[in-house]
């Protein structure tokens, strides 16, 4: 569900969405489930009618669910270059679904979004010339989208698993050591859990 919103309305792009090891709230749970059921329900029913409804639906569901996090792998929650191709479903959809009369107005709201989406995409690739412009902002978004605002870099820490991990030690603490923290790095330079990790970075 939230995949559709952001290709509504792509706003808060991120290169990295951390993954909720706190938990999902569970109305956000049933309202997604809801809201699927819904929408499938819908397009079972419209199948006679409209068969590029469910034959779009179906489309984006399958080809996603490969990539939905059914088995967790990696400290992501989504990624946006996941949606490359189920999103195809969608958009046949709409273009099906508009009658022909319509298909001018259509057009043109079509390159008035496409003039208003490449001045976004514009400004979002400008996070991508480097590796400090594109992490800043992906700090930046869990500080104002994922709700991490006025907690340490060790919070946003603990919200990647496995900290343990000696490739991730490394480049911990490398950051911080290039920071001019030359002693919190070699202070935290065991493998230990978030709970026993000493020191905010």
């Amino acid at each position: 569900v939230l995949y559709l919103w952001k290709a509504i309305w792509p706003s808060g792009l991120s290169v990295y969405y951390p993954y909720p090891y706190d938990g999902v709230p569970s109305w956000e749970v049933a309202c997604a489930l809801l809201t699927l059921a819904i929408a499938t329900i819908a397009f079972v029913r419209l199948r006679v009618r409209a068969p590029y409804l469910l034959v779009g639906w179906l489309w984006y569901l399958v080809t996603l669910v490969p990539v939905i996090g059914l088995v967790q792998v990696g400290s992501q929650a989504m990624a946006d270059r996941y949606t490359y191709v189920p999103l195809i479903g969608p958009f046949a959809m709409l273009a099906f679904a508009l009658p022909e009369r319509f298909r001018r107005v259509a057009t043109a709201a079509a390159l008035a979004a496409i003039v208003a989406l490449a001045a976004v995409t514009l400004r979002q690739a400008g996070y991508w010339r480097d590796s400090v412009a594109l992490f800043s902002r992906a700090i930046a978004w869990m500080t104002n989208e994922a709700g991490l605002g006025g907690k340490s870099s060790y919070d946003q820490y603990k919200l990647i698993p496995e900290p343990s991990s000696p490739a991730m030690l490394v480049s911990t603490m490398m950051a911080v050591s290039t920071s001019g923290r030359i002693l919190a790095a070699t202070t935290n330079r065991e493998p230990r859990r978030p709970s026993t990790f000493r020191g905010s970075l």
